[in-house]
């Protein structure tokens, strides 16, 4: 007796951003009236960042658009918010 096992194929999973620049851009879109946005010298004194309670609410939004599955686990690893 011969059994054949097919798989059905599930869902494809569709993430609405694809990329770290477009992440970027709906964070700052999303939080523009609420973070302050203003660039500071990083801690060697040589680049720019963005104050602390920007950059935490980056990495907590990001791990929420995670955990939603707007994003993929790669993209969530991934992705940073860098000054302009």
């Amino acid at each position: 007796m011969k059994v054949e096992i097919q798989f059905k194929k599930g869902p494809t999973l569709t993430y609405i951003y694809k990329s770290t620049r477009e992440i970027q851009s709906a964070f700052r879109k999303e939080y523009k009236n609420t973070l302050d946005f203003k660039i500071i010298p990083d801690y060697s004194g040589k680049g720019r960042m963005y104050k602390t309670d920007t950059r935490v609410a980056f990495c907590d939004w990001l791990y929420d658009l995670y955990k939603c599955g707007l994003i993929s686990e790669r993209l969530a690893q991934t992705a940073y918010l860098s000054p302009r």
